[in-house]
């Protein structure tokens, strides 16, 4: 049996294998899971996924996967929306990230929505996830790089834009993932 795991923009496949033999896809997008589970893996990770452009992951795939007997794990940025969304039906979340979403020192899903490019790019980050930039600059505090009241002021900036688009490069519009 086998490991699917959906990545994208915030790790790549090839970072990722060094860490576990698995299948790596792409961003899981609406469907993704379902044709997973007919595989029959022993597992599905969810790390990145589409917001916009490209209708998101359903929670009734994944809910069903799970009433295949596969485990669904998420981390991350879409995977732990949907791994904090899901957990009282069974999906694990993983990390930091899903552990303040789901303590509630997280609450928007702006907080971890990347724009990407597409495959042909090897879904190439176009912004920064704003959890990425409220870490930095907390250690950054920390580190006395910056006073310790800087980094209290991110949570009054606005969520990311998504670039503009006009030639239609990243697949007819950005991607969040």
């Amino acid at each position: 049996m086998s490991v699917y795991v959906f990545t994208g923009p915030t790790l790549s496949s090839e970072e990722a294998r060094a860490e576990l033999d698995a299948i790596y896809l792409p961003p899981v997008s609406q469907g993704d899971v379902y044709r997973a589970t007919l595989r029959r893996p022993r597992a599905i990770g969810i790390i990145d996924g589409y917001f916009e452009c490209v209708p998101a992951v359903w929670h009734k795939e994944i809910l069903w996967a799970m009433t295949q007997g596969i485990h669904v794990y998420g981390s991350a940025s879409m995977g732990t929306l949907r791994a904090v969304e899901l957990a009282a039906f069974g999906m694990e979340g993983i990390g930091a990230i899903f552990e303040a979403y789901r303590d509630g020192t997280l609450e928007d899903d702006d907080e971890v929505a990347v724009a990407h490019g597409p495959a042909e790019t090897g879904y190439r980050p176009l912004s920064v996830a704003m959890v990425n930039i409220r870490f930095t600059l907390s250690a950054a505090a920390k580190a006395g790089v910056i006073g310790p009241r800087a980094d209290r002021k991110v949570p009054f900036l606005p969520g990311p834009e998504l670039p503009e688009d006009p030639g239609g490069r990243f697949q007819g519009g950005s991607a969040r993932g």
